[in-house]
């Protein structure tokens, strides 16, 4: 795995999962260590998430998603 995406994992391991259920709370940490970097830092986070959610969105995934039946 590349540097670039060991930063972006490691700022995400940040999250406090004992808060599960409640986004805001789980991700308060990571905001809290985002805020205070440069906007370089922060610019460069938002483009590694938009590259790794981009990636996610392909037809195999779509597919596949088709084919769950939520109510099992």
């Amino acid at each position: 795995m590349s540097s670039k995406f060991e930063f972006f994992w490691s700022t995400m391991e940040l999250c406090d999962w004992s808060y599960e259920g409640d986004d805001d709370s789980v991700l308060k940490p990571v905001i809290k260590y985002l805020s205070k970097q440069s906007d370089e830092i922060i610019f460069k986070f938002d483009d590694l998430m938009s590259e790794l959610l981009y990636n996610l969105d392909t037809k195999k995934l779509a597919d596949q998603c088709q084919k769950v039946d939520i109510y099992e």
